[in-house]
C-alpha cells in the first residue's frame, strides 16, 4: 500500500470505503444465536464467521 501507519490510514477512510475493502477481502456471516440471547465479549466473536476471499 505504501503507507507507514496503516491504522491511521484506515481511520481516515469513509464507512463506505471500509465496507468496500472488507467486501473485497473477506466474507462476514453472522450466525443465529436464538431468541432472547445477547452475546458479549468472546461469545460475541463466536457468532461471527469470517472467511478470506483470497483462498
Amino acid at each position: 500500500m505504501g503507507v507507514e501507519d496503516v491504522r491511521a490510514w484506515w481511520q481516515t477512510r469513509t464507512l463506505g470505503r471500509k465496507r468496500a475493502i472488507i467486501n473485497a477481502l473477506m466474507t462476514v456471516a453472522i450466525k443465529p444465536i436464538g431468541y432472547g440471547k445477547r452475546p458479549r465479549g468472546e461469545k460475541l466473536m463466536e457468532t461471527l464467521e469470517i472467511t478470506s476471499k483470497g483462498d
